[in-house]
């Protein structure tokens, strides 16, 4: 296999970073692990590249869900642009992207636990190229256990969701097991509701009926406010054995649901500001496009906005 060119690989990086923050509203794009690490010395050909994607400000869950449908797009054409200049045969995805919110970063939270993840790894800035120690504002607050694994769940659901490879298969498959929803997505809402003080006592951050009983009152609870929220709660009804014929949980539903146990989760008062609690505005500075109306459509819906599901 041939060894891929380092300047040929940054310039991809740099190229699709400036179209992350330009034309989809990325906060900010980072790169860290083995390409970066001891001058990329231990890259080598099954290695990923791995990418810390900042999200725009977008304060609710709909908002957030079409954002990252559509930021997907920039994931499959960076998955394209890479495999040429890796070398790659496209079939495993070479890109791992870790998305995450500011509050995400603010309590330093992994979507696989690792403590000081985000203040203690070598990050470089794919726009600005420069390189340090730690994302600037990274690690400044802390935040309970409950509140934590939350939200490393739903981060793992959004890294698992963008991980698609050049030939466009998905990490991410429909759920079809005998369960009204995967186990691991009835646990975290479960983690949810104890970090949201709504279920107490030792334990009850892992009662998965705790989780099901949630979400099921959640989206309830927002079935008018998006078609989204109704196709899913008519869904979740139907495999909680109401009338209809089941069918499986696609993947862009399950992440629907990981970010709706993030709000759960972060509206709990435990992160303040951090969280966009409330409806921040729409991302600056963003060309007209078809990616920008995107953007401007997350934020619309993550403000409110009923517009039909993409």
């Amino acid at each position: 296999m041939h060894a891929a060119d380092p300047a040929k690989v940054n310039a991809v990086l740099g190229e699709f970073a400036k179209s992350a923050v330009d034309n989809y509203g990325a906060r900010a794009v980072y790169l860290f692990g083995s390409l970066i690490y001891r001058g990329g010395a231990q890259f080598i050909d099954s290695s990923d590249v791995d990418l810390v994607v900042v999200l725009p400000d977008l304060s609710h869950a709909i908002g957030r869900w079409r954002w990252l449908q559509l930021f997907s797009e920039w994931v499959s054409g960076l998955e394209v642009k890479l495999m040429r200049v890796l070398h790659r045969t496209g079939s495993e995805p070479s890109v791992s992207v870790v998305a995450v919110t500011e509050a995400e970063l603010v309590c330093d939270v992994h979507k696989d636990g690792h403590r000081e993840f985000f203040t203690a790894n070598v990050f470089r800035d794919l726009v600005t190229a420069a390189e340090a120690e730690g994302i600037p504002g990274a690690g400044v607050r802390s935040t309970d256990r409950f509140v934590a694994g939350a939200l490393s769940f739903t981060q793992k659901a959004r890294n698992d969701f963008l991980a698609v490879s050049a030939n466009d298969t998905p990490r991410m498959t429909e759920f079809l097991g005998p369960d009204p929803l995967p186990k691991r997505v009835m646990r975290a809402a479960a983690m949810a509701s104890r970090a949201s003080g709504r279920t107490g006592g030792a334990g009850a951050e892992h009662d998965v009926q705790e989780g099901l009983d949630l979400l099921s009152n959640e989206l309830y609870a927002r079935r008018d406010d998006d078609p989204a929220y109704r196709q899913l709660q008519d869904l979740v009804s139907v495999r909680r054995h109401a009338r209809g014929t089941p069918r499986p949980v696609e993947p862009a539903q399950q992440l629907l649901l990981a970010e709706m146990i993030y709000d759960i989760a972060s509206g709990a008062s435990r992160l303040g500001s951090a969280t966009g609690g409330g409806a921040g505005p729409a991302p600056a500075d963003h060309p007209p496009s078809e990616a920008g109306a995107g953007v401007a459509n997350a934020n619309a819906a993550s403000a409110g906005d009923a517009s039909p599901a993409q």
